[in-house]
């Protein structure tokens, strides 16, 4: 382990000269390290990583987050409260995907548009639980349309937009292209789907959570996307280690080279544990909404309770596209703003 960090150290130096990092100061250079090669060393022997998958925390919710709740009262769609319509004990394990329910994981690119994928693909799966053919749906047609972009939305706003238009476009007829700002082109309704309202869930009911994604199908989730080891996930229940000042570091990530000065630039660095679970609910702020998911079930593994959600950072990320969330704790905040369509 010791001579492969010392490896990679030594490629983040020929990395640095390749997008031309002119004159990098030994400091820099020990912090693009941490920030961009460590993650990978954690992952080496469980998920291969590229290069352009190291971003550092601003980039991330710059350019992957970008949940803005916006105001209920201001939708004019017809709102309505979740309310239970069985007390009957739910299974351990549920996942929509086992009933072909559940669109493919898309990439979102670039664009805040976490909202608008979260929307469309809970949309697909409710007209899929009606039993008809859908094709994936256009988050082009949201961003370039509606008053939200890749800068932020809400899924609540998005569904209000589709009712109001009367329309729902497939990306077929208006291509994904992970731009804003473009001009809102001609379009017309080819889905044969009404959106009568949108079903708000109770916040901070992990038992109403339960039963809404159980009965009624995948639901729109906010959450916290912002922590590096949130990005980086993959099958991995976070752990922690610290570096000490004689320069190892302790624990999974091995040998850190250290540099003398930069003690400062170098923190603590997060290690996975290939168990499945995030439970990282210490670092990830359930009051710190940034990013929006989709709910597509529950169960139990090793004896942690989770949330099953697919993600729009492409199948690279996280298990195939999807993470699995500690429900304890409202961990990233799953419980604190979810909805779904009401579709006739």
């Amino acid at each position: 382990m010791k001579d492969r960090t010392l490896l990679l150290f030594r490629e983040v130096t020929w990395w640095s000269r390749e997008t031309r990092m002119a004159n990098v100061t030994a400091c820099l250079l020990a912090a693009t390290f941490n920030t961009y090669v460590l993650p990978y060393l954690v992952h080496i022997h469980s998920h291969h990583l590229k290069w352009e998958d190291f971003k550092t925390k601003e980039e991330v919710h710059s350019k992957y987050c970008g949940y803005k709740r916006g105001d209920l009262d201001s939708l004019e769609i017809k709102k309505v409260n979740y309310t239970l319509r069985s007390t009957n004990k739910l299974p351990t394990n549920f996942d929509w995907r086992d009933y072909g329910y559940v669109t493919p994981v898309r990439d979102q690119g670039d664009c805040g548009a976490c909202w608008a994928f979260s929307a469309m693909s809970v949309l697909e799966s409710h007209i899929l639980k009606k039993n008809r053919p859908v094709n994936h749906l256009s988050e082009q047609w949201l961003i370039d349309c509606s008053d939200m972009n890749c800068s932020g939305g809400w899924m609540g706003s998005a569904y209000d937009f589709m009712k109001q238009k009367g329309a729902i476009v497939e990306d077929e007829l208006y291509q994904y292209t992970a731009a804003e700002n473009e001009p809102c082109r001609n379009f017309s309704n080819n889905v044969n789907t009404t959106i009568k309202g949108v079903c708000m869930i109770e916040p901070y009911n992990e038992t109403m959570l339960m039963h809404a994604v159980y009965t009624e199908g995948p639901i729109c989730v906010a959450l916290n996307g912002s922590p590096d080891d949130f990005h980086h996930y993959s099958e991995g229940t976070v752990q922690y280690s610290t570096i000490n000042h004689s320069g190892t570091k302790q624990g999974k990530a091995g040998y850190l080279p250290w540099i003398n000065g930069c003690n400062a630039m170098i923190s603590s660095m997060n290690c996975y544990d290939h168990s499945g679970v995030y439970t990282n609910y210490k670092v990830c702020d359930p009051n710190t909404l940034t990013h929006a998911a989709t709910l597509c079930g529950f169960g139990t593994e090793n004896g942690l309770d989770y949330w099953l959600l697919k993600n729009s950072w492409g199948t690279d990320w996280g298990e195939d596209g999807y993470i699995k969330v500690m429900r304890q704790n409202n961990t990233c905040g799953v419980d604190t703003a979810a909805c779904y369509p009401i579709v006739l």
